[in-house]
């Protein structure tokens, strides 16, 4: 990004907090603003940048060690409020200043870490399930154009094209893979052979589990940290709020995004009577 135009954005983030006076730490309107600074901070610096846990260090919950009394008083959690907004205002200064002091210093090489594209890794014999499951992904925000999915028409390989060409140029870095692991997978010589390929070039990966697989019976296969059941509605939003953030999308409103999983949720849990 441009240093002026940082700096510009930068500024904006101040004067937004100070805009937030007037609410507090659990209104929409903090929130949201929150989201926004995190996405705006990933994108520009990182995630594992000193930029985004400086931001992350600021307590605007109150400290769970502090008197009872103080966090049910609206006096005291609205100074503690106040105060966090003035050290995220100085948070912001700083980052300013570092600008200044180091005007040649490019920013541009964190936002190549900013994730492009979903590869989903399955067998075609799960199919239908995949199909749902990128229903979910539009729910979510991502464009078909970010979405590549070997048997789904539109979002596989171009016919003629050489298989492991295209999976090597599709999968990199920049690449979040979504193993759908079902017995049709572990049965499939090409699903495994996509594994093997999908866990070399790419960098994030999250496992989502078919029943009747279960986390126990594929232990050490691949690390399971962030894997989840594909009926956990649960798990299912927090993956929406990491690719939120990882393609900068703006959240869908829970009542929204609730109903609709649920209903896509409900098609799965059909598909998977056996």
């Amino acid at each position: 990004m441009d240093q002026q135009k940082l700096t510009d954005l930068l500024k904006l983030m101040i004067n937004e907090a100070d805009e937030l006076r007037d609410y507090n730490r659990d209104s929409a309107k903090f929130r949201t603003w929150e989201d926004k600074v995190y996405r705006r901070i990933i994108n520009i610096y990182g995630k594992d940048s000193r930029e985004y846990f400086g931001f992350k260090g600021i307590p605007f919950n109150m400290m769970l060690g502090q008197n009872i009394w103080e966090k049910a008083n609206p006096s005291v959690q609205k100074r503690h409020f106040n105060d966090c907004l003035d050290e995220a205002k100085l948070f912001f200064e700083g980052l300013i200043e570092d600008i200044q002091l180091f005007p040649k210093k490019s920013l541009e090489e964190s936002s190549e870490t900013q994730v492009k594209k979903i590869f989903i890794s399955h067998s075609s014999k799960d199919k239908k399930i995949v199909s749902e499951i990128v229903h979910l992904l539009s729910l979510i925000g991502v464009q078909d154009s970010s979405i590549f999915c070997t048997s789904l028409s539109g979002y596989d390989i171009p016919l003629g094209d050489n298989w492991l060409e295209t999976l090597k140029s599709e999968i990199s870095g920049e690449v979040i893979v979504l193993f759908v692991l079902s017995e049709n997978y572990f049965q499939s010589n090409v699903s495994l052979c996509e594994m093997g390929a999908a866990w070399v070039l790419s960098k994030k990966h999250v496992p989502i589990l078919i029943p009747p697989v279960e986390f126990k019976n594929i232990d050490g296969v691949i690390p399971l940290t962030q894997g989840l059941i594909i009926r956990d509605k649960h798990k299912w939003t927090q993956l929406k709020t990491q690719l939120e953030i990882l393609f900068n999308l703006s959240p869908k409103a829970p009542q929204i995004w609730e109903t609709r999983r649920d209903e896509i949720l409900e098609r799965i849990e059909y598909l998977l009577i056996p």
